[in-house]
């Protein structure tokens, strides 16, 4: 793209990562990146209705923590189709099949997490037993189901604004037009008796059941296929997190106690991040205080959890659970 073309150019954070974005006749332009840093980039060739990517470039140290996925969901946010090419790379057909199996249009189908497209990946000899439930039983019976009933005030009172609760109508739309499938959702996650997995797509549910499409028994009825698995700490730590190698490695590598700490003694301005993480923060990022983040063995850096910690601070908590090694 040649930049005296551009047409259009932009720049915003989305879901914590600050996007560039541009346009010309011919092509579209899309760069992640936290403060300095790139993180990644993606090249869109038009093609009458839909773009197609032709080049697909994440950091090495960043892959691995939803960079790319997060470039494309933007590019989708904005009303832009995206196709398949017909002529990937082999890292590029690694990632759509990842992301969208079986899929040759980019569709923000209901997925589980943050950036993955299949469900997380168990420890092996982690004990897991499936059943299967509606929304209100899930909502009902396991402890930490978040911001559900947010997402239903915000529809009452037509407030679109936040994040969350634009995701939770894009997929209940997705869902009253393909009700065909809820049988090829990822399972709800439990870990240890807590919700892990899965928040977007029961309230998708439980928003259709109370405000979208009431009168369809569909919703009330359906049953969800959910996995209650059993592991140790770390092992729990690891599952499902966007974790760089060397953050990994480090909780693998220690043991855990549970405790409190205070959020005001948290360093939150950590931007030589030894672990390569991306830390810029969106605060309009859902959190749960009830999940502990984790702390390294000095105390004051953290780990995983800087959104709960922003968070806490701004509403002046003065404790949240926290693991450090022992």
């Amino acid at each position: 793209m040649r930049a005296n073309e551009f047409i259009t150019e932009g720049r915003e954070n989305y879901n914590g990562i600050n996007i560039l974005f541009q346009k010309d006749d011919e092509e579209v332009f899309v760069k992640a990146s936290a403060g300095p840093r790139e993180l990644g980039h993606v090249l869109f060739v038009i093609d009458g209705e839909y773009l197609i990517p032709q080049d697909l470039e994440v950091e090495e140290r960043y892959r691995g923590q939803g960079i790319a996925q997060t470039m494309y969901d933007y590019v989708k946010s904005k009303g832009y189709k995206i196709r398949r090419s017909g002529n990937q790379t082999a890292d590029g057909i690694k990632f759509w099949e990842k992301n969208r199996p079986e899929q040759n249009v980019w569709e923000n189908v209901p997925q589980p997490g943050q950036s993955s497209g299949a469900p997380t990946q168990f420890a092996p000899g982690t004990q897991i037993k499936n059943r299967q439930m509606t929304a209100s039983q899930i909502i009902s019976s396991i402890p930490g189901v978040p911001y559900y009933n947010n997402v239903v005030d915000d529809w009452d009172n037509k407030d679109y604004s936040w994040g969350v609760t634009q995701k939770v109508i894009e997929y209940a739309k997705y869902l009253k037009q393909h009700p065909e499938s809820l049988a090829k959702l990822p399972p709800i996650q439990v870990v240890n008796g807590q919700f892990k997995d899965g928040a977007h797509r029961v309230s998708a549910i439980w928003l259709l059941q109370q405000r979208m499409d009431p009168k369809n028994p569909l919703w009330k009825n359906a049953k969800l296929n959910v996995q209650f698995a059993k592991q140790s700490v770390a092992e729990d730590l690891t599952t499902g997190r966007n974790l760089s190698p060397a953050t990994e490695k480090y909780i693998k590598s220690h043991k855990w106690k549970l405790t409190t700490v205070d959020p005001m003694s948290l360093d939150t301005d950590s931007f030589d991040d030894p672990f390569n993480r991306v830390i810029d923060i969106d605060t309009e990022h859902p959190v749960n205080f009830k999940e502990p983040i984790i702390l390294h063995h000095n105390g004051s850096t953290i780990i995983d959890g800087f959104h709960r910690v922003y968070q806490a601070q701004r509403q002046g908590l003065k404790k949240i659970p926290a693991y450090i090694p022992v």
